[in-house]
């Protein structure tokens, strides 16, 4: 099935973060990871992407970092994606409609795959990050809440069984 890669979310949440700044401040890396607690590499080669795709303009020097070159609602989601990712790839055998794959002489599918492909592509090319980023979406507190029971029950777990592993080695 479709899933969008860690490297999206990536973008999405510094692009995120970046529109809720003032427009002239300009938003390091480094401090990108601190606040969402990535991985420094994978980040900056996202940022990177995005500022050579022109979503970000780059600032240098030891106060240096990125800032939104274009307004959110001028880059879709499809953009984002592929400056990324690279080109959308949404099934195995077809590829910016060339068919590749050994099947092709008899495979009862390609009509169906073609037209499942550009509508998903239609709707990621349509869809800009200021719709997809600023529309509320209701489930997002109860998700948050599961994870942070998740992650309290996790911890108690850890505790119960350290104090147990000190009560068999005394």
């Amino acid at each position: 099935m479709i899933k969008i890669s860690r490297k999206v979310e990536y973008a999405l949440m510094a692009l995120q973060h970046m529109h809720r700044q003032p427009p002239e401040e300009v938003v390091s890396a480094k401090d990108l990871c601190a606040a969402y607690r990535v991985a420094f590499p994978v980040l900056s080669k996202v940022l990177q992407n995005l500022a050579a795709a022109g979503v970000l303009r780059s600032a240098q020097g030891a106060h240096g970092g990125y800032q939104l070159a274009r307004p959110l609602s001028e880059v879709t989601f499809g953009e984002l994606s592929e400056a990324v990712v690279g080109p959308m790839q949404f099934s195995y055998c077809l590829h910016r409609d060339r068919v590749r794959c050994q099947l092709a002489e008899c495979c009862n599918v390609i009509s169906p795959i073609i037209r499942l492909s550009d509508r998903i592509e239609e709707l990621f090319y349509s869809m800009s990050l200021e719709e997809l980023l600023h529309a509320e979406e209701p489930r997002e507190a109860a998700i948050r809440a599961r994870h942070r029971g998740a992650a309290r029950h996790r911890a108690a777990a850890s505790v119960a069984a350290r104090a147990e592993e000190q009560l068999v080695w005394k």
